[in-house]
C-alpha cells in the first residue's frame, strides 16, 4: 500500500489516497486522511510529483516499515533528495490487512 502515498504526480493523487483510504480502519479514518488530503492539496496547488524507491522492508508484528530514497519534483526541478521511512501500523480483520496507524519520518528524523 505504501506506493500510493510515496509515489504520485497531481493527476494520480486522487486515485491514490481513495486506494489508500480504502484499507484504512475506521477508527484511523478521520486523522489519516485530514493528513492526506492536507499533502493533496499541497501537490494540486504547488505541482509536486514524487517517487518513492523502496530499499528496505521491515515486518515486524503488525508494523511495516518501508525506508528508501524519495525524490519530489515540480516541473522538471528536484526540490528534494533524501531517505525517508514509512511505518505502516495495520491489523487483519476478515482477512484483510487494515491500516491503523501512519507515520513518515525523513533520514534526519523529522516527521513528514
Amino acid at each position: 500500500l505504501v506506493p500510493y502515498i510515496a509515489g504520485f504526480t497531481p493527476e494520480s493523487v486522487d486515485f491514490n489516497i481513495r486506494v489508500f483510504l480504502s484499507y484504512v480502519h475506521p477508527k484511523s479514518y478521520g486523522t489519516i486522511e485530514a493528513e492526506l488530503i492536507k499533502l493533496r492539496d499541497q501537490v494540486k496547488s504547488v505541482g509536486i510529483s514524487q517517487a518513492f524507491f523502496p530499499q528496505t522492508v521491515v515486518t515486524k508484528e503488525n508494523k511495516v516499515r518501508v525506508a528508501g530514497r524519495q525524490m519530489r519534483f515540480v516541473g522538471k526541478t528536484v526540490t528534494s533528495d533524501e531517505v525517508v521511512t514509512y511505518e505502516i501500523g495495520f491489523l487483519m480483520e476478515k482477512g484483510k490487512p487494515l491500516i491503523e496507524s501512519m507515520n513518515v519520518t525523513t533520514d534526519s528524523g523529522r516527521k513528514g
